[in-house]
């Protein structure tokens, strides 16, 4: 599997308490996470929760980011929260707008934790842009036609064809 992996540091002076926490999970939630039931295996902090979004192989058909497989990894300790992204990326070219998209969602999360905004759909936007790409792409492949047929046409009209 080919995959991207995105660490995030929230650094807070003291552990975040359970609100910040349920609201971070509250964001995830909003934005098409859902909890993994993974088995804590050994040597990982039980302090640790998994959650999921996509469906493996996902990269193949699809050019929205929140529809890859991601898991994510949200780890609380006394000196803040760490988000660790880890997505399944087979079948993409990614663009750095595309690799900023979880930078962008990590951003997010961080003022979830410390209070300064609310749980926002991060999807909607991320539906839109790659809407946009999309159309771009159709455009210049429509010209980039009308220009062959163009040049077709001119060589047939001059007997070189």
């Amino acid at each position: 599997m080919s995959t991207l992996k995105e660490d995030h540091d929230i650094r807070m002076e003291s552990a975040p308490d359970s609100d910040a926490l349920e609201a971070l999970l509250g964001f995830y939630a909003i934005n098409g996470y859902e909890h993994a039931v993974i088995a804590v295996q050994e040597g990982e902090d039980a302090g640790s929760i998994r959650l999921v979004r996509g469906k493996p192989g996902a990269g193949w058909y699809s050019s929205e980011m929140t529809e890859l497989f991601t898991e994510l990894e949200v780890l609380s300790d006394e000196s803040g929260v760490r988000l660790s992204y880890v997505v399944d990326v087979k079948g993409q070219r990614l663009s750095d707008a595309d690799r900023g998209f979880w930078r962008m969602e990590a951003r997010c999360a961080e003022k979830v934790v410390r209070g300064e905004a609310g749980a926002e759909d991060l999807r909607p936007a991320e539906r839109k842009r790659v809407s946009s790409a999309l159309g771009s792409m159709y455009m210049r492949s429509i010209m980039a036609a009308v220009f062959f047929v163009v040049i077709v046409l001119l060589l047939i009209f001059f007997g070189i064809l």
